[in-house]
């Protein structure tokens, strides 16, 4: 019996580009339609172009209207509820505007199927996986990619993790129901940030994460609505947060050898930070020598907070998840397709 495969497209000023991406879904998924049944969810987010009004009418989809803008996250969130109201087994969120190429479900879908129905995970793509010249990406995107993305390995504990922004996402409907139910002092945003935060809470609900290769695709019209210059701090005070969050779980909340190590280190600090302060510091100011004793202990606790620090670096390092790759054969079709365009 085929699977219900939901296919979620949250759709803002996509005037021009919506109808080629849904005949694309269709034309792509009608090579497995032996393997699954496609639904197809359009969230209109409030759309000032109406784009959502471009669709062809003999497409057989579900169109879900949004009475004013609510943002990416919040209308994934309405697709995905609709999606798991009728009964779809798997859900796969893609862009409007023709970012995500649709080819990719045809492999998407048949490795989202071939999953045990037991197992939690989270499928991602990302542009950022293998460098080539045929794939132009926006220097503010790559900028901004390279300095975010060592503070998010570090804030999920996920090795090999690139490209957190990108939204083409699929997981089955037992993560999804695990994603939109649990309770994890984590929430799902509804604007910006949306694909940042629904990884932190699958890293915290213990979801394997799979991360696909694919290319870039930014026309030569692309515009963002977000602006740079104001996110900066929201994202930095997001990626703050989320470090802290895991510190505290998985070291205060539980208690394993990290925990030791962090403890150990915070109490040697805090040795030689008052013994520095009330009673080195004071000595020096009044030309007093301080005694041998003091400057033993106060040196010893300097190597000894600095080498459980390192310990507990290496430690926390060790302890996270590898991100499996998944290497689809469409991404060889997209780079050529690149060439050919270059």
């Amino acid at each position: 019996m085929n699977q219900i495969i939901g296919i979620v497209i949250p759709c803002y000023k996509a005037s021009g580009l919506i109808n080629s991406v849904i005949k694309r879904i269709i034309d792509t998924t009608n090579k497995i339609n032996n393997i699954a049944t496609i639904k197809i969810y359009l969230i209109n987010d409030c759309c000032p172009q109406n784009s959502w009004q471009e669709v062809d009418k003999k497409f057989d989809i579900k169109i879900i209207h949004h009475s004013r803008n609510l943002g990416v996250g919040y209308a994934s969130k309405s697709g995905f509820y609709e999606a798991l109201k009728d009964n779809c087994e798997a859900v796969i969120k893609i862009d409007a505007d023709g970012q995500h190429p649709p080819e990719y479900l045809a492999e998407i879908i048949p490795f989202i199927i071939s999953r045990s129905e037991n197992e939690m995970f989270l499928l991602k793509g990302s542009r950022y996986c293998f460098r080539n010249r045929f794939t132009k990406i926006p220097i503010m995107r790559r900028i901004g990619s390279l300095i975010l993305e060592p503070i998010a390995r570090v804030g999920l504990n996920c090795r090999g993790l690139t490209d957190i922004a990108n939204g083409f996402i699929a997981t089955n409907s037992l993560t999804l129901n695990y994603l939109l139910s649990v309770n994890t002092n984590t929430q799902i945003f509804s604007r910006y940030l949306f694909e940042s935060s629904l990884l932190e809470k699958s890293c915290s609900l213990k979801c394997q994460i799979y991360q696909f290769p694919m290319a870039a695709n930014y026309g030569e019209n692309w515009i963002t609505s977000m602006e740079s210059n104001k996110m900066i701090f929201p994202i930095l005070s997001f990626w703050f947060k989320v470090i802290c969050r895991r510190i505290f779980n998985q070291y205060l909340f539980n208690l394993n050898l990290g925990t030791l190590l962090l403890a150990i280190f915070l109490m040697a600090f805090s040795y030689v930070i008052y013994t520095f302060f009330f009673t080195i510091s004071p000595s020096i100011s009044l030309g007093i020598f301080v005694s041998a004793g003091i400057a033993a202990s106060f040196t010893s606790m300097i190597t000894i907070s600095s080498i459980c620090l390192c310990l507990f670096f290496f430690y926390d390092y060790t302890s996270g998840t590898r991100i499996k790759i998944v290497n689809f054969r469409y991404y060889l079709d997209d780079i050529f397709l690149r060439k050919v365009d270059d």
